[in-house]
């Protein structure tokens, strides 16, 4: 077995792994062997068929396992080999295999960079302190609180922070936004959902949380939303859209008092305990960061460096994903399948 290494683009490499005629025989007489352990055919036990029979009953067979061993053969040949760091195998071509006269099978591989490491120990990276201040960890407590809040029904005027269910419908230029947008209903049309008021930056319109605040039960009203030019949803950017909204529900959010049942909710039994703990929680929490921030310091350096060649496969792989995102951006954003199909090389490019 010969192998030759031959440069095909950026990080490519074509392997030429080349059998001599002895090998080839070698390794027919080794698939003649084990078709005959297998093969039935009348007048003779099985595994006692002749070699002979074999080669002219399953020629077709013979030849495609002779090419499997072969190209499998190359195929670790080129794995093991200390001239080649492999990235990938993206193809593997035995071509047209004669036992009688060497033959060839062509790998073409992406390989790995080569590039000399900086030496990073020595890097200066910011890192924060790691101290919990007491404010930090009374905001973890509110934190804790708030998430184990009841919701309470109230009779009065809402305000800000309050759980209130509603249902808006809103109309832009006349028309219902329903009918400019029917795959985002958020936008359009909503019954009996749940808002928090005076919220800014929600997931739905942030002028339905606003225009909550101050209305009661049974109240309707009109709230106008005006989004901005560079509105993530394209068909509503720069426009206004006036809703109509209706309030059905108003809910109050109660905290627990920090007290002990709130304390056996969380399996401690004093609020020292509960600082304490929150405390070595921050510090690892922050010991975490900084080790993240440290490695990605460190790599935004590495890449800072002079560009050295990628393997194409990564790079195409990197690519696709890149566009999958794009374009799945753009389906929330309003985009319909054939508009991106359209723009495809657009997004590509970005």
């Amino acid at each position: 077995m010969n192998l030759e290494i031959k440069d095909a683009g950026t990080a490519r490499k074509i392997a030429l792994v080349t059998f001599d005629a002895e090998e080839l025989t070698k390794k027919e007489n080794q698939a003649c062997q084990e078709l005959a352990k297998l093969a039935n055919i009348p007048g003779f036990r099985k595994g006692k068929v002749p070699i002979p029979v074999i080669r002219k009953k399953f020629a077709k067979e013979l030849s495609q396992e002779l090419n499997r061993k072969v190209s499998t053969d190359a195929y670790e040949a080129v794995l093991e080999s200390k001239d080649l760091k492999v990235y990938s195998i993206l193809k593997v071509d035995p071509g047209e295999i004669d036992v009688k006269a060497p033959s060839t099978v062509e790998i073409t591989v992406d390989v790995e960079p080569e590039f000399d490491l900086p030496d990073y120990k020595d890097y200066e990276l910011t890192v924060y302190p790691t101290e919990v201040s007491d404010e930090e960890i009374e905001k973890e407590i509110e934190s804790l609180r708030d998430q184990r809040a009841s919701y309470e029904e109230v009779e009065r005027a809402i305000v800000e922070g309050d759980y209130v269910k509603c249902s808006y419908e809103g109309k832009m230029d006349e028309k219902p936004v329903t009918e400019v947008l029917p795959d985002k209903p958020i936008f359009g049309k909503q019954a009996n959902t749940w808002e928090e008021a005076g919220q800014a930056k929600g997931l739905g319109v942030e002028a339905i949380a606003q225009g909550l605040v101050g209305m009661n039960k049974n109240e309707t009203k009109e709230v106008e939303a005006s989004f901005d030019k560079d509105f993530e949803v394209e068909p509503l950017a720069g426009k206004t859209v006036i809703y109509n909204l209706e309030v059905h529900e108003v809910r109050e959010k109660k905290a627990p008092e920090l007290d002990e049942e709130f304390l056996k909710t969380l399996k401690l039994e004093t609020v020292e305990e509960l600082k304490d703990k929150i405390d070595q929680d921050l510090k690892n929490r922050k010991e975490r960061e900084n080790q993240n921030g440290k490695r990605h310091q460190v790599t935004q350096k590495i890449l800072d460096l002079p560009d050295f060649p990628l393997p194409q496969q990564a790079v195409e792989e990197e690519s696709k994903i890149i566009f999958r995102s794009n374009a799945q951006r753009a389906v929330q954003q309003g985009a319909k399948e054939e508009d991106i199909e359209a723009k495809r090389d657009e997004l590509w490019q970005q």
